[in-house]
């Protein structure tokens, strides 16, 4: 039987801006798009890949959401957006840019959101929010300055993990493991690891998204040895129940080692700034 399903045209302006926005990326060729199509509305959840200069290697990823921009309003360029679609992509790692495109004059302008952003320009109880665009913020065929600006946001989003929580997390699992609270130690320590391995990877470029398993990237690039990554594990992967089966001993002994490991990442992190 024919297809007939139908395509809104909002629908198709929207894949237009899409691909627009693919071939002006492309051309650059230090800037790799990554953006959805097919059933799910394009531009929905999609990231873009900068490359470092002079070099064919990732410096890190951009969650891009791409609006086609109506004619009304190309002068100053802005998009209505809801604020529940903002918020959502502000849980992901890497730093996020909405991207208005201009398809009468072949260009487009991004924006970056941040909490900075959303705390400065959105009240609580608001649901749209009209986004500015700034005429410098272009990203066209003739003006690549985009990339550098892109580079710059992604080197700003990488915090450098803070080393003197290393004594302070020692000291308070210390206490924990002495009061009996063997759980709540592991757990602690599960999300400093966590912390500091986001940073590491971050620093070196390395790709990761929200729900990608950290600790199986730390073992893929050789970032940990097999004892770390057997650590890593046995702290993130065991069960409340499982670890109350532990011994005093061995919970002292794991922890030890858990910050051991937490003292590499940093050490690591530091060499890669």
């Amino acid at each position: 039987m024919p297809d007939r399903k139908t395509y809104p045209q909002q629908y198709l302006e929207e894949i237009k801006s899409v691909t627009k926005l693919e071939d002006i990326l492309s051309k650059t060729e230090k800037v790799v798009p990554h953006i959805n199509r097919g059933d799910r509305e394009p531009g929905e959840d999609g990231y873009v890949v900068v490359l470092r200069e002079n070099e064919s290697v990732s410096l890190g990823r951009i969650v891009v959401q791409v609006k086609k921009l109506s004619e009304k309003n190309l002068d100053p360029p802005s998009k209505s957006m809801e604020v529940s679609g903002i918020l959502h992509y502000l849980s992901e790692d890497a730093p996020f840019l909405i991207v208005g495109v201009d398809l009468t004059n072949d260009l487009a302008y991004w924006k970056h959101i941040n909490n900075d952003y959303f705390q400065e320009e959105i009240e609580s109880d608001q649901e749209y929010k009209t986004i500015h665009f700034n005429y410098e913020d272009e990203i066209s065929y003739n003006d690549q300055g985009f990339v550098d600006s892109f580079r710059d946001i992604i080197t700003e989003n990488r915090e450098i993990y803070n080393g003197d929580h290393i004594d302070e997390v020692a000291s308070a699992t210390a206490e924990l493991l002495d009061s009996g609270y063997h759980t709540r130690a592991f757990r602690m320590l599960e999300l400093e690891i966590q912390d500091a391995a986001r940073c590491l990877l971050r620093y070196r470029g390395i790709d990761f998204g929200p729900y990608d398993k950290i600790r199986g990237i730390l073992k893929v690039k050789g970032i940990t040895d097999p004892h770390q990554d057997k650590t890593y594990r046995v702290i993130s992967e065991s069960s409340d129940d499982r670890i109350n089966r532990f011994s005093d001993e061995r919970c002292e002994r794991i922890v030890e080692n858990g910050l051991d490991l937490l003292e590499y990442l940093y050490e690591e992190q530091v060499t890669s700034a």
